[in-house]
């Protein structure tokens, strides 16, 4: 397994999130902006 195969098969957890760049919270899935998720990333830092 490599250095970041891992990341694949983690489960979230305490220490681990898992974030998305779409927002599927409607009909049809789109971009989330990325000023978005980068403010969703950085407050999980």
């Amino acid at each position: 397994m490599s250095d970041f195969e891992w990341i694949l098969h983690q489960q979230e957890g305490q220490f681990f999130e898992w974030k998305s760049c779409f927002d599927s919270s409607q009909d049809k899935v789109k971009l989330r902006p990325m000023r978005a998720e980068a403010r969703d990333m950085a407050a999980i830092i």
